[in-house]
């Protein structure tokens, strides 16, 4: 069973994503960028998408390569509840 790297930090994320979902709604815009980087440990990538893509996947493991970090973290705010997906970069399993 994989380790979960920065449980703490990645909870108070997720919930900080939640917020943001019920404030802003399911039509969030994203960017085409990274969009952010939390304490230099976690990436966050923001879609809004009907489902997550493998290439919305292999875009979060690039960044994690690039970056050396062990854990991003994948938000969909499209949908009616917030949908997040937890991605470890195969160096750290």
């Amino acid at each position: 069973m994989p380790e979960i790297f920065y449980p703490e930090l990645s909870y108070k994320i997720i919930g900080i994503l939640f917020n943001v979902h019920r404030q802003l709604g399911s039509r969030y815009q994203e960017k085409y960028f990274l969009d952010f980087l939390v304490e230099d440990k976690i990436i966050v990538e923001t879609k809004t998408v009907n489902n997550f893509s493998k290439n919305d996947i292999k875009q979060v493991l690039g960044y994690l390569y690039a970056k050396n970090l062990k854990l991003g973290i994948l938000v969909n705010f499209r949908a009616n509840s917030l949908e997040y997906k937890r991605i470890l970069n195969s160096k750290y399993k």
